[in-house]
């Protein structure tokens, strides 16, 4: 499903939804987890976001809700990168 400008501005918007990065470290293998801040969202800082992901695998991207924001930061300090996975799909969606 693909949305316009005007229509993801109108969906997504900093005071309801935030973006959370987990980001590994190559060397140490230490990991941190934290608010991405942004004035507003657009398809294009989405896009941007996926792709930087995508060419640095060691970040990865999240929207939520911020209602879930804390939840979802707990959830991602967790090193889940063995764990089995669950599902989370209320609580965040990854870029």
């Amino acid at each position: 499903m693909s949305y316009s400008k005007e229509e993801v501005a109108k969906l997504f918007t900093p005071k309801d939804y935030a973006i959370v990065c987990r980001e590994y470290s190559k060397n140490s293998l230490d990991m941190a987890v934290y608010e991405v801040n942004v004035d507003k969202f657009s398809d294009s800082l989405f896009t941007c976001l996926n792709l930087r992901s995508r060419m640095n695998p060691e970040l990865t991207y999240f929207i939520t809700k911020r209602e879930n924001l804390k939840k979802v930061i707990e959830f991602l300090n967790v090193d889940t990168r063995y764990a089995i996975p669950t599902d989370t799909s209320n609580l965040m969606v990854k870029i």
